[in-house]
């Protein structure tokens, strides 16, 4: 049961537009100044945490917990190996209502030889839109 129908297409969405963002960031401010430009990686996996206030009363942050958390966490180490800038789980990707191009050749999770973990496309971080 998806609690928050339509997640994994706002978080992919707004994932390609802050590439997007970093980029024309780059391009205004970095490059002119002979600065390398930024690279930024991120990752998504879907399923159930646990969100809420930690802490104690003078002190509260909030936060979500979980191994969904965790596991998105260490997927993000895919990136370098794929050379992308965003990767998903199956778990997202099965969830999106307009997927991206994904890289042909999935990774998998040390420990989770069943949590696929896909590459998305440069060329889906160049398109204008989406987010």
């Amino acid at each position: 049961m998806d609690v928050a129908p339509g997640h994994a297409q706002g978080a992919i969405n707004g994932c390609l537009a802050a590439i997007r963002a970093v980029t024309r960031f780059n391009e205004a401010e970095r490059l002119p100044q002979n600065l390398s430009p930024w690279r930024v990686g991120m990752s998504l996996h879907s399923g159930m945490v646990l969100g809420g206030n930690i802490g104690v009363a003078s002190r509260t942050k909030f936060t979500f917990i979980g191994d969904v958390v965790n596991t998105a966490a260490h997927m993000e180490k895919f990136n370098k190996e794929f050379g992308t800038q965003i990767v998903i789980s199956d778990a997202t990707r099965s969830r999106l209502i307009e997927t991206p191009p994904l890289l042909p050749d999935t990774g998998f999770l040390p420990g989770r030889p069943t949590l696929p973990v896909w590459g998305v496309a440069e060329s889906s971080t160049k398109k204008e839109g989406n987010g």
